[in-house]
């Protein structure tokens, strides 16, 4: 499957800009960042084996740990029926304390995660997108964004997008040019680290006041660009401009991609439970308590391999989003 988004477009988009980040389209906040930077992206799947296997396959992760849910950790995601859900937690050779952890949750009703509120696509930062490219098709992955400069300004950087597990949108990236000027982290693993996340919400307006004020929170410029295929799936006219917004964390590359989907819903969750897909982000941040924020729970030290011994606490964003903060 393939979308008829136009490289002009596309190019144009905030996709586009966030790979670069050139610093005339930014408008500091004037405080540092308050999030370091992007640490867990936590899928949710009924069949948790399938999708990590998908990651050690194509993206050549490695299981940094396997193990269940305890109930506090749970609680503190405002989430008890996870409570004993097996996990596990995978991460690059280049980036081993970046994770993504996949939980075995229950089959939940039928969506889109393009077309819903929360969580939505990762990026990846690879070393080598040919070779990749070149292994995705041999192997029958759902490719709808070949390999390809983005032109332009961006000339140096090359992209493409999958589609991966649970039919998640997934971009990857590569700067072949300067990468001392480059927004883009360095890749040390063939598939190395997400370094940018895509957040669906009804106003982008609310978005981006919500990351730029909660967490000071760098804002960029704002943009509109067509997407043909979300615009059939939400009965939307094929040459609908969608709003996207971008704001970055203190450290290099880490973003956050605001999609608006006035037409959307909220994602299908079963009560209890994490939202399908990426239910939930966690971020590095330097003092929990220094936030003050309206925390699901008191933070608290958690022991699993993707904590390291430090605390970490779950709110609510604008969209209904999980935004987990672990201490760093």
């Amino acid at each position: 499957m393939k979308t008829d988004l136009s490289r002009a477009a596309f190019v144009k988009s905030a996709a586009a800009t966030a790979l670069m980040g050139v610093a005339p389209s930014l408008a500091q906040t004037g405080d540092a960042p308050m999030i370091n930077r992007i640490r867990i992206a936590t899928l949710n799947s009924p069949d948790m084996k399938s999708v990590a296997d998908w990651y050690v396959k194509w993206f050549e992760y490695r299981v940094t740990e396997t193990g269940k849910v305890d109930a506090a950790l749970a609680q503190s995601w405002g989430t008890p029926k996870m409570a004993g859900a097996p996990f596990t937690l995978l991460a690059s050779t280049g980036s081993p304390d970046v994770f993504l952890r996949v939980i075995q949750g229950s089959p939940a009703p039928a969506f889109n995660p393009r077309g819903t509120f929360g969580w939505g696509s990762l990026e990846f930062i690879v070393a080598d997108l040919d070779g990749i490219y070149k292994k995705f098709k041999a192997g029958g992955i759902g490719i709808f964004r070949e390999p390809a400069s983005l032109g332009g300004i961006f000339a140096s950087i090359h992209a493409m997008q999958i589609f991966g597990p649970m039919n998640m949108t997934h971009n990857l990236s590569v700067e072949t040019g300067n990468a001392a000027t480059s927004n883009l982290p360095t890749a040390k693993s063939r598939v190395d680290r997400m370094f940018l996340v895509g957040l669906n919400g009804p106003s982008l307006k609310d978005l981006s006041a919500f990351y730029a004020n909660m967490f000071k929170m760098t804002k960029g410029a704002d943009f509109e660009y067509p997407n043909p295929v979300l615009s059939e799936a939400m009965g939307l006219a094929k040459d609908h401009l969608f709003k996207l917004g971008l704001v970055r964390s203190a450290q290099k590359g880490n973003t956050i991609e605001l999609h608006d989907l006035p037409n959307g819903a909220p994602r299908p969750q079963l009560e209890g439970e994490l939202p399908p897909g990426v239910g939930m982000v966690s971020f590095g941040v330097a003092d929990l308590n220094a936030l003050n924020l309206p925390y699901l729970g008191a933070p608290a030290v958690r022991s699993s391999a993707a904590y390291q011994g430090r605390r970490a606490a779950t709110l609510k964003g604008p969209a209904g989003e999980l935004i987990e903060l672990i201490e760093e």
